[in-house]
């Protein structure tokens, strides 16, 4: 074995230790108890569960929400199928339940030794060390966002797609067919999971398309790119969408609507490519704008392409509950000191990676890798700070990759001390430093609502008192849907998904007068009524609508046909049977 790949297992084994182990006995009495990071994780539990238990392939549905018509869901079986692995490997040792919580113990931080290898091949393409995979464990672990966006429990799609993001640009880094082959099955894969890095997806194409415009050297990048994406995103439209119902469209998964425009765009890029490297310039970039004009053209064809994202939502849950989402709201929108922590160490990533591309310039030395992941850094921070919050664990993700060979360099040429300076000072470890700066000079904004560990509305013990009471349906405020779902055997009216269209009758009841409430209850067969006074829309409804039914049951003001379930003390969950 050769020093690298020494150093390569023993780091990988030493990364697998520290996040197994971080926090191991509340790690594992949060899973033991379905106290997961948030709702998602506990929907992608749910989903493998019913898709395992026999729901068929194509059925997203999840028939306890909303019954009888089940809450629809915009996910992939793509994004369930590392999890599902993993508990269909476990099920002969283990028993089901056992199994289940195993594997989402499992999942995430193994997915982050293989975000750690493929990272530090990409640093390797940029600066070649024998302790890349050292220094971005190093800095990954230092990373909280990082750590938490793949630590036990976090068995949402992110991760997936941070590990999807990073092997597209490993494959564009690399000049050859090979390479090509391998951004385009990652990118597809990426779409088959989901959208949320459309924009920076757009801009690697845009740039594989635009250096081939300028160095037609790199033909056999793109040929192999458009092949595979071809192919690729054809398999992730038969994994997404049944074969019956191909012709669906969405714009908030993959489907038909999205498929057709990357055909064309991949087929005619694949002629130009092909014919046309040897030409001029001009002919060149005749036939690039040709290819762009034809993927408008069919992207025409498809109206729901231009409709805005969430179109299914209304304002009415807009104010009530989507509104106070933050995480689909841009940094901007939170308080300075936010801001100014999240920022710190993202902006340093920035200077660091033009820095690095101009040093390229000058030396004619992967000045084209530099550009485009300085770029995607770039705008990884743009949508960070401008369009949604969700988008910074990506942003870091790359940040530390641009951090890697920078850091490897002042091993290499000034020694550890300078090294271990340079990641002090300008690194993710320097996020402690914001954070006092924060806490030092800016004034604290008040929580508008608790969260987390500050409310107990989310793990298993919480719902002890629901979950005693005969099998029923559940009206329950829509953050609590999920949960009441993982940790009951109950059905609930909603969830917060912006497809589940259950949320419009329980928003019907919950708004309703508490006499038309309790009519409507009986005419929906509703058994119980459950919520917590932390979740978002509960305070919301007092503060917009005193009147109505749950603005007056949450602040006690219960009619005589609902019974109080007493609640366990550590309990901040308030259930009401539904007299008959």
């Amino acid at each position: 074995m050769t020093n690298k790949k020494l150093i390569t297992t023993l780091t990988l084994c030493f990364f697998l230790i520290v996040l197994f182990t971080y926090g191991y006995f509340d790690a594992w009495a949060n899973i033991n108890n379905w106290k997961l990071s948030d709702s998602d994780d506990a929907m992608r539990v749910l989903e493998v569960r019913s898709w395992l238990g026999g729901q068929g392939f194509y059925d997203f549905l999840n028939h306890r929400a909303n019954p009888p018509w089940g809450s629809e869901m915009h996910w992939s079986r793509l994004s369930d199928a590392p999890l599902a692995l993993i508990e269909v490997i476990l099920r002969p040792f283990f028993p089901l339940p056992l199994t289940e919580k195993i594997a989402v113990f499992l999942l995430p931080p193994l997915l982050g030794a293989i975000f750690l290898y493929i990272a530090a091949k990409v640093a390797d393409t940029l600066y070649w060390s024998k302790y890349s995979i050292l220094i971005v464990t190093i800095l990954f672990l230092n990373c909280s966002m990082l750590i938490f966006n793949f630590g036990v429990g976090r068995v949402d799609h992110h991760n997936l797609q941070s590990i999807a993001l990073i092997t597209i640009i490993l494959g564009a880094f690399k000049n050859d067919f090979k390479g090509g082959l391998v951004a385009g099955v990652a990118l597809a894969a990426s779409l088959t999971i989901g959208f949320e890095l459309l924009p920076i997806e757009f801009l690697i194409v845009a740039w594989l398309g635009i250096r081939w415009l300028i160095n037609p050297d790199c033909a056999k990048l793109v040929k192999g790119f458009c092949i595979a994406l071809f192919i690729g995103i054809i398999a992730g439209l038969l994994i997404d969408i049944a074969p019956s119902k191909i012709l669906t469209q969405y714009n908030d998964s993959l489907s038909i609507a999205q498929v057709m425009p990357i055909l064309a765009g991949t087929f005619g890029l694949f002629i130009a490519v092909n014919f046309t490297s040897q030409k001029s310039l001009i002919i060149r970039f005749i036939a690039m704008v040709l290819v762009g004009l034809l993927v408008i053209l069919v992207a025409l064809q498809f109206p729901i392409l231009r409709k805005p994202l969430y179109w299914q939502i209304s304002p009415l849950f807009v104010k009530l509950w989507f509104g106070d989402v933050g995480e689909t709201f841009p940094l901007k929108n939170f308080p300075l000191s936010l801001q100014f922590a999240v920022l710190g160490f993202l902006l340093v990533s920035n200077i660091v990676g033009i820095w690095q591309t101009y040093l390229a310039f000058k030396s004619k030395n992967n000045f084209e890798n530099w550009t485009l992941l300085s770029l995607i850094l770039i705008c990884l921070t743009a949508m960070t700070y401008f369009f949604q919050m969700r988008v910074m664990v990506h942003a870091f993700a790359i940040a530390i990759i641009v951090f890697t060979p920078f850091v490897g360099k002042i091993l290499n040429q000034r020694g550890i001390i300078w090294a271990l300076l340079a990641g002090i000072v300008l690194g993710p470890t320097a996020t402690p430093f914001h954070v006092w700066v924060v806490d030092t000079f800016v004034p604290k904004t008040p929580a508008k609502y608790k969260y987390g560990d500050s409310a107990n509305c989310r793990a298993a013990p919480d719902f002890a008192h629901l979950a005693k009471l005969k099998k029923g349906l559940v009206a329950t405020d829509i953050s609590l849907g999920v949960e009441t779902l993982l940790s009951t055997h109950h059905d609930v009216m909603a969830t917060h998904f912006h497809r589940d269209t259950g949320r419009n009758e329980l928003y019907r009841i919950f708004l309703s007068t508490p006499e038309k409430a309790g009519e409507l209850l009986k005419t929906d067969k509703v058994d119980y009524i459950a919520f917590c006074n932390y979740h978002t829309e509960v305070p919301n409804f007092q503060k917009y609508y005193p009147n109505s039914f749950l603005a007056q049951i949450s602040t006690g003001h219960v009619p005589s046909y609902l019974t109080p379930v007493p609640k366990p003390a550590n309990s901040d969950i308030y259930v009401f049977v539904v007299k008959k």
